[in-house]
């Protein structure tokens, strides 16, 4: 279980916001420590971890997600001190995302590669980037495997 400290826990929620048309994933440059992160944060001891990601978005970015559409994507521990969760958002269309970046917290936003992901990321995010690369590629992998036919079963 996660330590906790007044009302939030050490738990951390994030967003990949991934836009379609761009095949890219939003990447968020912090003030606090100039470094790329994905919006997100931590979790409030009342809050459930996709009600943290949803409030964190809406804090940093400005943008309210339908939360029907933010998928689960991993679910891990990032060091011993707390867990994350990692939701997808998948828009059609980057240039529909309106954005009010909130001052305090975010100097800029850019649209990266899991790949090419900018530079300093965050002290764990690299290997959290990673870790949602890995399980999206293989989901994307799985997915595509159990629609092709089996040519052994199928003779010429």
């Amino acid at each position: 279980m996660a330590a906790s400290y007044g009302s939030v826990t050490t738990d951390r929620a994030f967003v990949l916001i991934y836009a379609q048309d761009k095949g890219q994933y939003l990447a968020q440059l912090r003030k606090k420590d100039d470094t790329w992160s994905l919006p997100g944060g931590l979790v409030d001891r009342e809050e459930t971890h996709k009600q943290a990601a949803l409030r964190e978005t809406f804090e940093e970015i400005g943008v309210e997600l339908d939360p029907d559409q933010l998928l689960e994507t991993l679910h891990g521990s990032l060091s011993p001190e707390y867990s994350c969760k990692i939701f997808l958002y998948i828009i059609p269309e980057a240039e529909k995302l309106t954005m009010t970046l909130c001052s305090k917290e975010v100097h800029e936003v850019r649209w990266a590669t899991l790949e090419d992901w900018p530079e300093p990321a965050h002290n764990q995010m690299r290997g959290l980037i990673d870790r949602a690369k890995q399980h999206i590629l293989s989901q994307t992998t799985s997915r595509i495997s159990a629609n092709q036919p089996n040519w052994e079963q199928h003779p010429n």
